[in-house]
Order: structure tokens, then C-alpha cells, then sequence
């Protein structure tokens, strides 16, 4: 085990706590997404003052494609918690091609000409981080189709996507947090910090953490202090051959639907096979239209209802 300093919702002075650091556990860090411009039209609905993300890679680009004004990772795992912690010092390049050296190639030494690392870091991005140059195309990767992965939503490639990013991580305006979104009181913590800097998320991207969430209700409940009635709660679901569906829902369509948009999860008890999830069980069928028109379609679609 490993420790490293950061600091917590740190929207005014940073508090220094210690935190644990396992090594040898890749967890989620790795992202199995592929084709997250599929949800373009959900991440360009409105520009979000706050992106609240879990996971790595999904909230990066979700920043970057949705122009976000603030990024805020939360997640259990430490050692996501870490990646997001780096990379957001790696993105302080100036160009995206230094950015792509650093991240890819530069040398322990290296790193530190460009900002103060552990090696204890860098052990951990060679280790694990590095791997992600087999998920996510190279730079030199021609080939455009919307079959690439993170086809037109790499900002390794792309110039403006990586400028967002780097003026977030220039002005100190990405933060990652180890947090439980099951552990109210941690919860009141970061609305609190939200609320004391008068912000407001704009996307709150939960992945597919209603998977594991027995009430998802109370972590909703959260956040409601700090959330508009144009809010997104956007979610992920295993369907279709893409691997991953985009399905989101504006906080004014789910405020009328009490708790009945809780998400159903149909999964047999044997394990083996997945099925999905439905905000609002009324709209089953509705659902698994929109699903197959998008594994056609290979897009992410709103139904008008939900906005």
C-alpha cells in the first residue's frame, strides 16, 4: 500500500488527507465504453456548469463533448480515484501532442520537469494507465469510422477537445474524489461544497451504478439541492452490439414520476444473462424500442417525454 495527498471538494483551500492506495487492482480504470459520441446529442443538450462523472475515461470525454465547466470524478475505487488525479496534472500540457508524450512515453524524470510526481504515480501509470494506448487509438491512428473506437470523441487526436480539457486541469477546475454515492453524509459533503461555491451539476453521469444500488432514490435525493429542473441524470446500459446504450432523463421529467422512475434491474438469478434497466417500468416497451432503433441507428437517442 501507497499513500498520496488530496484534497477534498476543494472549491475554496484544499484539506490534506491521506489516501490509501492498493496497487494490483485494475478495477474500472480501463474503460469498456468504446463509443461514447453515441451520446453526443445527450452531452451537447446544454452547456453543464458541473460534469459529475464516476469512472475514468467516460468523464473526460464527457467534459470535453459537453463543454463543461467544471469536472468533479467521484468513485470508490482508489485507484480510479488516482488515474483522474494524474491525468488531470498530465492535461496542464501545453499542446495536446506534449500531452500524448507525457501520457504515453515520457521517462519518471520527464514527468517531473513538467509538474511534481510520486514515483509511487508513475509506478501506477506504467503499470496499469498505460494499457489504456490498447482501448484508446493512438494519435497516428487514421482511420475515422464510427466503428474506431472513441471515433470523434478522443481528444488524444482531437486539438479541441483536448484544449477543453486542458483549460479545466490549467485552472485547477477537475477534481476526483474517493466517494461512496451510497453514504449520504459524504453525499451532503460535496452538495454542501457545490452549493457554498453556487454552482449547480448540469450532468450527473452515474454509468451503471444502479446496478449496484439497492435505493437509488436516496442518492437522487442528494443532490437535489444543486440540481435544475434542466439537469441530466444520464445512465449506461449493457445492450446491442456496441457494447454500451446512452439513455438520459432531465431532473423535470423525473420529479413528476415520484419514485416509479427507479430503475428496474432484470437480470436472471443464474448470473449469465444481462438484461437492462427502465427509469419508469410504464415505459418498458417504449424503451426496448428506442433501444433497437438505436443498435441500428448506432446512436444515442432522447425520448421527447423525458425532457
Amino acid at each position: 500500500m501507497v499513500f498520496l495527498f488530496y484534497s477534498v471538494f476543494c472549491f475554496a483551500a484544499p484539506v490534506m488527507l491521506e489516501l490509501p492506495v492498493v496497487l494490483g487492482d485494475i478495477g474500472h480504470v480501463v474503460p469498456n465504453e468504446c463509443y461514447p459520441y453515441d451520446a453526443y446529442s445527450i452531452y451537447t443538450y446544454r452547456i453543464p456548469e458541473i460534469y459529475l462523472s464516476v469512472g475514468t475515461e467516460r468523464g473526460f470525454v464527457g467534459a470535453a463533448l459537453s463543454r463543461a465547466k467544471r469536472l468533479i470524478f467521484v468513485d470508490i475505487g482508489t485507484d480510479v480515484v488516482l488515474f483522474n488525479r494524474i491525468n488531470a496534472k498530465l492535461l496542464k500540457a501545453a499542446t495536446r501532442s506534449a500531452y500524448v508524450y507525457l501520457r504515453l512515453s515520457a521517462s519518471f524524470d520527464e514527468w517531473n520537469k513538467h509538474d511534481s510526481f510520486t514515483q509511487a504515480e508513475y509506478d501506477f501509470w506504467i503499470r496499469f494507465a498505460r494499457v489504456l494506448a490498447k482501448e484508446f487509438p493512438l494519435p497516428t491512428d487514421k482511420v475515422q469510422t464510427s466503428w474506431v473506437f472513441f471515433c470523434q470523441a478522443n481528444y488524444l487526436q482531437d486539438d479541441e477537445l483536448y484544449q477543453h480539457l486542458h483549460m479545466l486541469a490549467l485552472h485547477d477546475r477537475i477534481e476526483s474524489h474517493v466517494l461512496d454515492l451510497t453514504d449520504m453524509e459524504a453525499m451532503a459533503g460535496l452538495v454542501g461544497a457545490v452549493e457554498r461555491a453556487g454552482e449547480y451539476f448540469g450532468i450527473i453521469d452515474i454509468s451503471n451504478v444502479w446496478n449496484y444500488v439497492c435505493d437509488l432514490m436516496d442518492t437522487v435525493d442528494a443532490f437535489l439541492s444543486r440540481i435544475e429542473d434542466e439537469s441530466v441524470i444520464l445512465q449506461t446500459c449493457i445492450t446491442g452490439m456496441r457494447g454500451f446504450s446512452y439513455h438520459a432523463f432531465t431532473w423535470r421529467y423525473l420529479k413528476q414520476k415520484e419514485h416509479s422512475f427507479l430503475p428496474t434491474y432484470l437480470r436472471k438469478k443464474d448470473g449469465e444473462t444481462w438484461g437492462t434497466a427502465f427509469f419508469n417500468e410504464e415505459k418498458v416497451n417504449e424503451l426496448s424500442s428506442a433501444m433497437m432503433d438505436e443498435i441500428r441507428t448506432c446512436k444515442a437517442r432522447w425520448l421527447d417525454e423525458w425532457r
